[in-house]
């Protein structure tokens, strides 16, 4: 029996473009999403609009809690895929993120690789969100008061939880400082309170708050407040300080404002009444500062000078005792802006368009 002869042929095809491969995956400025980016386009995975993540990324092993409840995935381009965070994300700068297998390929036709074994470190922000902080306590607390620090009001945390750490100056009374030491270094959020019995009489106290994100950027305030010997408001000018504008804003200004505590003292309030008067100090302000509502000052657009800076004070007493009183200061600083050109009496309007 003779073995004929077989030949074999084979043809080789070689994809038209290699498989995608991951260049970076970086967080936004904003911080509520990375955005990962191949080195060309892909197919997208075949998916349009948002979706899971565990369609192109491999989650199995990650936390539960990596992307935050709720998170999704987006194609922004053909070679960058946005992750967006849910609530509560885990996800940090220098965690890696994986590429599910046999998911995303060329956008090529005839692409028939998919992106293999693929893999990156998560980069930092290229502009690291900063906290802003934003202090709001009283400049003088009355002597039977509790004094509350609360900065509830700080920016900067991209959705996550910050820590917020207040100190104290140390000052000549050695008993004052630990006891105050000691309630300040037990706060856990981003208010804490001092009962009035651990400060004493004409105490002036610096505190410094710092205040960190997630991405271990910080910044801090530091305010000075000093404690009275007899009952006095409490007051405090609600924002940051020193407060930013511009000529073309208006500017509203809310004091918050409450009767003194007068447990400590043999008096007692006859009458809960308060009256307000607003100032600016500095002189350059030359409008009016007429309120309709004594707790609110409003200046209006076009007042206040651009690259000038100005000081705003709300002074509170107790209308039928006038001698326990309090103030607070604010400071405004007038930013310019860029000029827009505007035609004296000009208008737009659209009465019709071609169809």
């Amino acid at each position: 029996f003779a073995t004929p002869d077989v030949k074999v042929y084979t043809t080789v095809l070689y994809d038209p473009l290699p498989a995608p491969e991951k260049t970076t995956s970086q967080f936004t400025d904003l911080l509520n999403a990375v955005l990962i980016t191949f080195d060309s386009n892909t197919d997208m995975a075949e998916l349009t609009g948002s979706f899971d993540c565990g369609e192109v990324l491999n989650l199995t092993s990650a936390p539960a809690d990596l992307l935050g409840t709720g998170g999704s995935c987006s194609w922004q381009e053909h070679h960058v895929l946005k992750v967006t965070f849910g609530s509560n994300p885990t996800l940090v700068p220098g965690d890696t993120l994986y590429l599910r297998e046999t998911k995303v390929q060329s956008a090529h036709d005839l692409a028939s690789l998919f992106a293999s074994n693929q893999s990156s470190v998560v980069l930092a922000p290229n502009k690291p969100t900063v906290p802003s902080v934003v202090l709001n306590a009283p400049d003088q607390v009355g002597v039977c008061d509790d004094l509350t620090l609360d900065a509830s009001a700080t920016l900067g945390s991209g959705g996550r939880a910050m820590t917020y750490t207040y100190t104290i100056a140390e000052g000549s009374n050695s008993t004052e400082f630990s006891n105050i030491s000691q309630v300040l270094s037990e706060a856990t959020s981003h208010t804490v309170t001092l009962p009035e019995a651990i400060m004493s009489k004409g105490a002036k106290m610096e505190f410094t708050l710092t205040v960190t994100n997630f991405l271990g950027e910080s910044a801090s305030e530091t305010k000075t407040i000093t404690k009275l010997g007899y009952p006095a408001p409490s007051i405090s000018i609600q924002g940051a300080n020193p407060r930013y504008t511009t000529y073309s804003d208006e500017l509203l200004l809310r004091v918050n404002a409450k009767i003194p505590e007068m447990s400590c003292v043999a008096d007692s309030l006859s009458n809960a009444k308060m009256t307000y008067v607003w100032s600016e100090t500095t002189g350059k302000y030359k409008g009016s500062i007429a309120t309709t509502n004594p707790r609110v000052l409003r200046i209006a657009k076009e007042q206040l000078l651009a690259t000038e800076s100005y000081e705003f004070s709300c002074f509170v007493a107790l209308t039928d005792t006038p001698s326990s009183n309090n103030s607070a200061l604010l400071s405004v600083v007038v930013q310019s802006q860029p000029v827009k050109a505007r035609v004296a009496g000009g208008a737009e309007r659209v009465s019709g368009t071609d169809q």
